[in-house]
């Protein structure tokens, strides 16, 4: 993994990225227990490097910018109630990686209300009367290498592009431009492209 940090505000940070670095790394925490680990006796664990998709849905991922690198690992999708969405519920994509002592990666996108139909939604953390609204979803990332923290994100544009929405399985692909904050303070972006297919299951809800 390659870093690029800058202590200058490469991007227009708003407060609500300082906000929710916390819950990013909560949300971390729930991927790791959700997807298992490198121990291929573990639910939802594989062999050989990342955590496996087992009986999850799968996802592959490439970042870059200030943080670098690609991941593949498990999906998994649910609505949940929150009063971040603009109408009370929010469809939830969990996206994660684990590597037992290394490096670990979380995504979670949400939309405004329930399983979306195939399209094209924007996604941005910038949303107006809500962090979830019927025009903009909103995105965490967090980061972490040999359990430290790393890297903790917010979504300032993209889109998530559903291919196939189905109650047992959405699939899809994303393209999310990030803002950064590093454990020392210092700011960066990052650009996280991927595919995923998900399967329903248990997401947590945001708290921005």
């Amino acid at each position: 993994m390659n870093f690029r940090r800058s202590n200058s505000r490469t991007r227009g940070l708003t407060d609500r990225a300082g906000r929710t670095a916390a819950l990013a790394l909560a949300a971390l925490a729930f991927v790791v227990a959700a997807c298992g680990g490198d121990d291929p006796a573990s639910p939802g664990g594989g062999g050989g490097g990342g955590g496996g998709a087992g009986t999850d849905g799968t996802f592959t991922a490439t970042m870059s910018g200030d943080v670098q690198g690609s991941f593949s690992g498990s999906a998994v999708f649910a609505v949940v109630p929150t009063g971040e969405a603009e109408s009370g519920q929010a469809f939830g994509l969990t996206l994660g990686y684990q590597e037992v002592g290394g490096e670990n990666f979380g995504l979670q996108v949400f939309l405004d209300g329930t399983r979306p139909a195939s399209g094209t939604y924007s996604v941005s953390n910038d949303g107006s009367g809500g962090d979830i609204t019927s025009g903009s979803g909103a995105a965490l990332l967090s980061y972490s290498s040999g359990g430290s923290s790393a890297a903790s994100g917010t979504a300032a544009s993209g889109q998530l592009t559903i291919t196939n929405s189905a109650a047992s399985e959405v699939s899809g692909s994303m393209s999310l431009q990030l803002d950064l904050r590093f454990g020392d303070g210092s700011t960066g972006t990052a650009t996280v492209t991927g595919d995923f297919s998900a399967i329903g299951g248990s997401v947590s809800a945001p708290g921005f």
